[in-house]
């Protein structure tokens, strides 16, 4: 069978190795130039408890995984039913499985023309005189020669993961897949891939690509506190700050990590942190504290289900009205999204670019699924990306240090930014507090001065707005009769849904405050019908939008709680149904 997409699951327990095998897979396609995405589904407990891994590889980029699936490994029967919203059984889907499974096929994996292939996965390994544990790596051959790819390619992918652990450990992991490898007698009806070039990609998430990219932009101090599903930034960006004269503080709560970025900031030093909804929550009257003092600083919130605890292991967009307007007062930032792993790369850039040339805080809302996601990519240049430099004070011929100086108030070409002076620097002492202040920092209480201040810090923005209007996408035919608006990653599962339908154009803002409102009203001018989708229980974009007067009520709202991603067949209903 020759299509240019494969679609696996595989489901599991904690301790199956669930995860394992699929990024094994990933790793393999990266190395034989095809492309892919991986994601994962797991319950909110610590350890232990089911686990799915879902992965779709492909011959051109892809960034959301297939609805249905080609093949479905299944550890154990008993551990389906979480994910029985997740797994869509298309007709001729194959199903791996134990042979010592003695329970009767669960209702969501039975399907059309269903083939099973029961695997005497402890007699093999037994045999062999290997644990049980080894399993997900025999599976791992299992479905190499299944798709008919190249033994040496999983050899090589096995060497490189376990290259850290003992001889021994490498050999009984390379017996186990050999087993895998020559198990199966006769040939599964699958995708057969063949890349268009053998060039070795790039298997990433985006969370490791946040926290790399960060780095290249500038970024050389982070502080945070450990939470799902943002706690692989700092795991990576740990390593990566050494290497180029970085610092990194794992603090005792998320208090003290925005504290100690907007310090480091303070000191003339790029800095960020990373955190979730309930972090999130806890940082806010610090980021007020970082429009007030004119202090760059950049949060990357991983968005999950909310409120409270939530779900943490799964994604949602409900942070948005978080992002724009949580904290008490008028206090300016901007905010990113990325619609995917790859767009990571830039939205980090743009955000160092912005926090640093404006002076604000910049909040870039990922989510789970972009978060946690695996996605073999192309290299990625930084070449034309934003890189932002701070205004630093330079002297003034003796006059006084005026950190908040007004002095360019009438010149229109003026964008509110005044320079920064480092500690230290002679003749350039002042205040920096949460309090209103004058020009030199010194406390103030008059009002007429709060107002000018006011307008300095929010001058900001117009400026901010002008220089990012062009930060948005448009893809499909924008001359559509139907033209839809989503961001984050449900703009990814959009945009494969526009190429199979050519009557419909999707407006992605890679900005959403100050939001690209001449761009959205010229793409939305002529339309028939328009929809915000997005996945959140009371659609926040939608109002927000509407605020701003972008939109009327004759767009319909298409909005769900968070937890799943859409699905094509989802989204057909939606769009047949209309929205609210």
């Amino acid at each position: 069978m020759t299509r240019n997409q494969l679609h696996l699951a595989l489901i599991g327990s904690g301790g199956d190795g669930v995860v394992a095998s699929a990024t094994m897979i990933m790793q393999t396609a990266a190395r034989m130039g095809l492309y892919g995405i991986m994601t994962q589904s797991y319950g909110p407990q610590i350890r232990g408890g089911e686990s799915a891994a879902y992965v779709s590889v492909s011959t051109d980029p892809i960034a959301v995984v297939g609805d249905h699936k080609d093949l479905v490994v299944c550890f154990r029967f008993s551990d389906v039913n979480p994910f029985r919203q997740e797994v869509a059984m298309a007709a001729d889907v194959t199903l791996l499985h134990p042979k010592e499974e003695q329970a009767d096929l669960p209702e969501v994996l039975k399907a059309k023309n269903l083939r099973r292939i029961p695997v005497p996965f402890q007699e093999l390994l037994a045999a062999e005189g290997l644990p049980e544990i080894a399993k997900n790596v025999m599976v791992f051959g299992i479905i190499l020669q299944a798709l008919g790819w190249q033994k040496k390619y999983g050899e090589d992918c096995i060497k490189d993961i376990f290259s850290r652990k003992s001889d021994a450990v490498i050999s009984a992991n390379l017996r186990a897949f050999d087993i895998g490898y020559h198990h199966l007698k006769e040939k599964i009806s699958l995708p057969t891939l063949s890349p268009k070039q053998v060039v070795k990609r790039e298997l990433i998430s985006g969370n490791e690509l946040c926290a790399r990219s960060a780095v290249d932009a500038g970024c050389r101090f982070f502080a945070g506190y450990p939470i799902t599903p943002s706690s692989e930034i700092m795991e990576t960006i740990y390593d990566l700050l050494p290497k180029v004269g970085g610092k990194l503080l794992q603090a005792e709560d998320e208090i003290a990590a925005i504290g100690m970025v907007l310090g480091a900031s303070f000191g003339g030093v790029p800095a960020m942190t990373a955190t979730s909804g309930p972090g999130l929550s806890l940082m806010t009257e610090m980021m007020g504290i970082s429009s007030m003092t004119e202090i760059p600083a950049v949060i990357v919130d991983c968005q999950r289900v909310g409120p409270s605890t939530g779900i943490p292991s799964r994604a949602e967009q409900s942070d948005l009205w978080h992002a724009l307007y949580a904290g008490h007062g008028d206090a300016p930032r901007a905010v990113l999204a990325p619609m995917d792993v790859p767009s990571c790369h830039r939205t980090m850039f743009q955000a160092f670019h912005l926090a640093e040339t404006y002076q604000l805080p910049v909040l870039v809302l990922s989510d789970a699924i972009i978060a946690q996601s695996q996605q073999i990519i192309d290299n990625l240049e930084t070449t034309g990306l934003p890189q932002g430099k701070r205004q630093t004070f330079q002297g003034n011929g003796g006059s006084p240090y005026l950190r908040f100086s007004l002095a360019h108030t009438n010149d229109p070409g003026w964008n509110g930014v005044s320079p920064i002076a480092l500690p230290g620097t002679p003749g350039t002492m002042h205040t920096i507090a949460g309090i209103e202040h004058n020009e030199m920092g010194k406390i103030s209480s008059d009002a007429k001065q709060h107002e000018i201040m006011n307008r300095k810090r929010f001058r900001k923005l117009d400026y901010l707005a002008e220089e990012t209007a062009s930060w948005f996408h448009i893809f499909g035919n924008p001359t559509a009769k139907h033209r839809v608006v989503a961001w984050g990653s449900v703009a990814s599962v959009l945009e494969r849904y526009v190429t199979t339908h050519k009557d419909m154009a999707l407006f992605v803002p890679e900005i959403l405050s100050p939001f690209p409102i001449a761009a959205l009203q010229d793409f939305l001018a002529g339309a028939r019908r328009s929809s915000i989708v997005e996945q959140n229980f009371q659609g926040q974009l939608y109002h927000y939008l509407r605020s701003l007067g972008t939109i009327d009520g004759k767009t319909e709202k298409i909005c769900r709680s968070g937890g799943l991603a859409f699905s094509n067949d989802e989204l057909d209903r939606l769009f047949q149904e209309g929205g609210a």
